[in-house]
């Protein structure tokens, strides 16, 4: 046996994630030889077990050295990365020989250098289980440009074969089960090189813990990065999917739309706004009911022949109207507002007109819009020069932070009247703020959808409480007659939205 220490020693107990040196002491003077040294972690059968970092002295010299009769591999984080389980080191007969002869030494194989790391800490349970609810994280990982040329030879039923080999070789690298590291199957290209060959992202998310047992969803991200930087050395190497890896780009976490700043900024503004605009339609619907009550008051005093039981009746029906008037106000704006919230969402992350995508479509496609065929027919530069200005919503927003608070308000404005977003079809410039944003068919289409139920919640309820209560006056103003009036001509625009909806879709179409 030419081998007189090893660190850790065997049998040793180390703490997990541990990163100090794996070192081993030769009783001769030693050279690497073309052998590997190769770390197991024991899945308590037979076979070697769960490949965790593989180290050839010749070739992976950035992770090994050699000090006369002494080696030492460097250990990167994920190799340890369970607590309280079973590693052993296998050598490779060869993999360094005598320095004098150059004759290869013995290695050391089945279980004979093992080692155990320490049990976890009991988490807290409450905390661990409200944690299981929030836990999953979307990434992407970037193919190289081989990967990405092979890539563009697949079908779509090999490309689901690719991402479906890809999740398990990650996977049975990071040791977790195949349903902890899933994909939507979505690629697009990276943008934010500078080269002239593409390169492909591809969606990948760590999915939530399943029992508070199970590793934390952050460690396994750090695995993943820590195992695709460092690929020379792990298991993914030799993946027929994970192969094709960039390794300095890592595992890329998507943030939160709550890890973001910016995001719960405008938020709190935005929730103020809305606060603001229903406190001030409180105030004014209070204002207007106590203005009736004093004309009730006066009417009592006038008439003498009303008794104290109508006057308790009139009572109640204001404070009836004054309810219903909050609700009617209220409840169509929140429903409004959170459909302008949604149809802005579903733009921005449209595949027809996310910033990654529109690269990859076909100008030929456009030009099946009859106007734009007009367009070209009449020569008009001008409007062409104009058509090329327009960009996406995302990259309108990412222009200019103003346009951010622009786009708060106009989903705020939108509470009230969904077709407020309809500023975004006109190409113009007011003050600073350039509106020249290309809206896909179905942002139009939601629109008037929006529009729609906007009358369904509100003009609809509306005019059959107005004229409820009309019915029930005795006298009333013009304002009382006109404003029933207004939602009368709304809901006849039912007509004209359903005509410019069937015009869309078959536009669309």
């Amino acid at each position: 046996m030419f081998i007189r220490d090893t660190s850790p020693t065997i049998q040793q107990t180390i703490t997990a994630r541990e990163t100090n040196p794996l070192k081993i002491t030769y009783t001769i003077p030693i050279v690497f030889s073309i052998g590997t040294i190769t770390i197991f972690q024991s899945n308590g059968s037979s076979n070697p077990g769960i490949v965790r970092q593989t180290i050839n002295g010749l070739n992976n010299q950035n992770y090994v050295t050699f000090d006369n009769d002494t080696v030492s591999i460097d250990i990167i984080e994920s190799t340890f990365n369970n607590p309280d389980s079973t590693y052993y080191v296998m050598i490779e007969n060869n993999f360094v020989s005598t320095l004098s002869y150059n004759e290869p030494l013995p290695g050391l194989y089945s279980n004979i250098w093992s080692f155990t790391t320490l049990p976890e800490e009991e988490k807290e349970k409450g905390s661990s289980k409200i944690k299981m609810f929030f836990d999953g994280i979307y990434g992407k990982v970037r193919l190289t440009k081989d990967g990405t040329s092979y890539f563009d030879t697949l079908n779509s039923n090999q490309i689901n074969k690719f991402f479906n080999n890809l999740t398990q070789e990650l996977a049975d690298a990071v040791a977790v089960t195949s349903k902890r590291i899933i994909t939507n199957y979505r690629f697009v290209i990276d943008t934010n090189i500078e080269s002239s060959s593409k390169q492909y992202l591809l969606s990948i998310k760590i999915d939530k813990p399943q029992s508070a047992s199970d590793r934390e969803t952050k460690l396994i991200t750090k695995d993943l990065d820590i195992m695709i930087r460092n690929m020379d050395i792990t298991v993914l190497a030799s993946g027929s999917s994970s192969k094709y890896l960039e390794p300095i780009y890592g595992y890329v976490t998507i943030p939160r739309w709550y890890e973001n700043s910016d995001n719960i900024c405008q938020l709190i503004l935005t929730v103020i706004f809305i606060l603001i605009l229903t406190i001030l339609c409180i105030i004014s619907i209070h204002y207007d009911a106590k203005i009736e009550v004093k004309v009730m008051q006066i009417r009592r005093e006038v008439n003498e022949r009303r008794d104290v039981d109508e006057d308790k009746v009139e009572a109640g029906s204001i404070k009836i109207i004054f309810f219903a008037s909050v609700f009617l106000v209220t409840v169509p704006y929140v429903i409004k507002l959170g459909y302008a919230v949604y149809i802005i969402l579903n733009e921005l992350v449209s595949k027809e007109n996310s910033e990654d995508s529109v690269q990859l479509l076909d100008e030929p496609g456009e030009k099946d819009d009859p106007e734009d065929l007009n367009d070209q027919q009449d020569g008009s530069q001008g409007q062409q020069d104009k058509a090329k200005e327009k960009v996406t919503i995302k990259k309108w927003l990412e222009d200019s932070k103003d346009h951010k608070i622009v786009l708060v308000m106009l989903i705020s404005l939108a509470g009230t009247d969904v077709g407020v977003l309809e500023i975004f079809k006109f190409n113009f410039q007011f003050c600073r703020y350039k509106f020249n944003v290309k809206l896909s068919k179905k942002f139009e289409r939601k629109i008037i959808i929006g529009e729609t139920i906007g009358i369904i919640i509100k003009n609809m309820p509306d005019l059959a409480f107005r004229v409820y209560f009309l019915s029930k006056a005795i006298d009333f103003s013009y304002l009382s007659i006109l404003t029933p009036l207004v939602s009368l001509i709304k809901i006849l625009s039912l007509f004209t939205n359903f005509t410019k909806l069937m015009k869309t879709r078959n536009y669309g179409s």
